[in-house]
């Protein structure tokens, strides 16, 4: 995650993540009183990170360069900082799923150049859910393989993470669906979609902010394609209502 000023455009990192790992499902389900890191992938660790940078800006109070308090005594971002999200290549799970839409080449923008943090911000057109069977805005688990494969249900869901058609894999490489007995942790991709929705702060912080802390750009390295990372990081989750969670007094948006 990367903060910058507006008049001068330096950049700051002030979280950092490198990883390709986690627990796996035994590891997971020992771990009962939730101590172990179960997710070492670079997107959650640089999270991890954010959430432990903003706790010590808290603690810094009226010293804070990124954070002020509001009217109501809680935390906000400073208005001049927003928080740029850079990962080297498209996070696992829907966002690698080149189905449901079709890609198109980028073209640069040369009026960028001007003011180089001020990304644009078009609105976000509805996806057209057409295939809910077949994946199309569910979330992902990263694949951990069970110890036996000794049941017919089991191989068959084996052979359904490694099918290919005509567009490619039917399921993200190195992710299987939710409830296939195939892993817990949930993909990146999910992750990100519910930062974008539920802020980043985590539930440890949200309480000090007057409002969830969200992610103003995601900037993607390898693997780049509009399309598919607004489907997979946002767009997906296009019907939440805020009466979901109508007794809160948070308001989330997406």
């Amino acid at each position: 995650d990367i903060d910058y000023e507006s008049e001068s455009f330096p950049l700051k990192v002030v979280a950092f993540g490198v990883g390709t790992k986690y627990l796996s499902q035994e590891d997971y389900k020992s771990d009962s009183q939730g101590v172990k890191v179960r997710d070492c992938h670079a997107e959650v660790l640089a999270r991890r990170s954010l959430c432990r940078f903003l706790a010590n800006e808290i603690m810094l109070g009226d010293k804070s360069i990124y954070l002020e308090k509001g009217t109501n005594g809680k935390f906000r971002l400073r208005p001049s900082k927003k928080l740029i999200l850079y990962t080297s290549s498209a996070p696992c799970g829907n966002s690698v799923m080149k189905r449901w839409a079709k890609g198109k080449k980028e073209k640069y923008d040369s009026a960028w150049d001007d003011q180089p943090f001020n990304y644009p911000a078009p609105k976000h057109e509805r996806i057209h859910i057409q295939s809910l069977e077949q994946g199309q805005i569910a979330p992902l688990v990263k694949r951990q393989d069970p110890e036996s494969l000794d049941c017919e249900a089991l191989k068959a869901t084996a052979k359904l993470l490694t099918a290919v058609d005509k567009h490619g894999p039917k399921i993200a490489p190195g992710t299987a669906p939710i409830n296939s007995n195939f892993g817990s942790i949930l993909s990146c991709s999910a992750k990100i979609a519910h930062w974008n929705l539920l802020g980043v702060q985590g539930s440890s912080l949200v309480s000090v902010f007057e409002s969830p802390v969200y992610i103003s750009a995601i900037v993607v390295g390898r693997k780049f394609s509009r399309v598919h990372l607004r489907r997979a990081l946002c767009c997906r989750l296009q019907d939440y209502k805020n009466s979901v969670c109508k007794d809160s007094p948070i308001k989330f948006r997406l």
